[in-house]
């Protein structure tokens, strides 16, 4: 995983359909924020966790323009603060592992 990846850019990269396609979505469902969704319940947990044990930070500044390169956006309206929706919206984010977690990953 390369600095600010998207979640299309990730999904594309792993090719493990088992694990980049289901019913599950990864959010906030508390406001209405979705970061990203058709993700397999395995996968949604481990990012979940991994965002728990600090081990990638969600960057929610991302502008759209990175997910049209990427080739993929959710069909919801854009989420432009971290706040309560009153229906459904989209917060496109980047995925960024911390720079302690990436060292050990290269060894």
């Amino acid at each position: 995983m390369f600095p600010n990846e998207t979640y299309a850019s990730l999904i594309n990269h792993m090719n493990m359909p088992e694990l980049t396609s289901g019913d599950k979505t990864i959010g906030d469902s508390t406001r209405n924020i979705i970061l990203w969704t058709g993700v397999s319940r395995e996968f949604a947990e481990t990012f979940n966790s991994l965002v728990r044990d600090e081990r990638i930070v969600v960057l929610t500044s991302t502008h759209i323009l990175s997910y049209l390169i990427d080739g993929a956006v959710l069909p919801y309206p854009i989420a432009k603060r971290y706040r309560v929706y009153n229906n459904t919206h989209w917060m496109p984010a980047s995925i960024n592992l911390k720079p302690e977690f990436r060292a050990k990953l290269r060894g």
